[in-house]
């Protein structure tokens, strides 16, 4: 082991990167403290990979606290290194980073939620859900997103109450961008029950007109549909978004584009546009 070591600090690039290579074959626990600290030296990016590489393939539960340390580095590759460390420790991980959910820092807090997320194991799903009533809301945005790619629907109910509640912009479109991946119909309704009352869709902040065209697609229900593109005045900037939502609903649901009124907007989208891909999609939509 000693020659290891030797090689992991010595002044030739080469010879650190096959060092931290052999190391990481070597399956010791007990290792793992000479890689982090030669990490924290080290210049070259191809032994930083290298070294990063072993810590993956060695059990970290021995650095965890030194782990946790490089949330609060400046240098994201470490920043990022330590995720996917976590990351691979899987649920050896999930303990010690819960333990630290109530941190004080909110950077810190969000990059926990990467680990957790990092390590695809189910019981993190539950950890992220707490995420959802943080007070930081880059936090709460992060948490949504993640929930919404590990298609958590049992967080459906309380991603309403969070809509209803809060009005901060981008933390409502990963809201939304949730519920188009989650989303069962009745909770997309509700949603558009909040945004506009009454179905008045013409008062919605411009800013979430591509997810509700998205949403309203998944929906299936084509009268939501014509509701929202009736609203849209400048048909030509959402033109591909409409047209690829409605090319996502005719996938799944068959009669949308027999539907007068759908054909009527897909018509109006033709005469807006002069891109030949969205034409063409136009075109193939009106003869279904």
């Amino acid at each position: 082991m000693n020659e290891l070591l030797k090689a992991l600090n010595s002044f030739e690039e080469v010879e650190r990167i096959y060092a931290a290579q052999d190391i990481a074959e070597t399956k010791r626990p007990d290792m793992t403290v000479y890689l982090l600290n030669r990490l924290l030296l080290e210049e070259s990016h191809a032994v930083r990979d290298a070294i990063v590489f072993a810590l993956k393939n060695l059990p970290c539960s021995e650095i965890y606290d030194m782990l946790f340390k490089l949330f609060h580095s400046p240098d994201a590759y470490l920043r990022n290194a330590a995720i996917g460390i976590f990351g691979s420790e899987g649920n050896e991980a999930l303990a010690f980073l819960i333990s630290y959910m109530d941190h004080a820092d909110g950077e810190v807090r969000k990059l926990i939620l990467d680990a957790l997320f990092a390590t695809s194991v189910p019981r993190a799903i539950e950890a992220i859900r707490q995420a959802i009533d943080d007070s930081f809301v880059n936090v709460q945005i992060t948490a949504v997103e993640y929930l919404g790619h590990l298609e958590d629907n049992e967080s459906a109910d309380k991603m309403i109450k969070l809509f209803q509640k809060k009005t901060e912009p981008m933390l409502r479109i990963a809201i939304l961008e949730f519920f188009y991946m989650v989303g069962s119909k009745t909770d997309i309704m509700k949603i558009f029950s909040f945004l506009a009352p009454d179905d008045n869709f013409n008062s919605i902040d411009p800013l979430y007109l591509p997810q509700l065209i998205n949403l309203s697609a998944k929906s299936g229900d084509a009268d939501m549909i014509c509701k929202i593109l009736d609203s849209i005045t400048h048909i030509e900037i959402y033109a591909e978004d409409i047209i690829h939502a409605i090319e996502q609903a005719n996938r799944q649901f068959k009669d949308i584009c027999k539907n007068d009124r759908i054909i009527e907007h897909i018509k109006r989208v033709m005469k807006k546009i002069k891109d030949q891909e969205v034409r063409a999609l136009c075109e193939e939509l009106l003869r279904c």
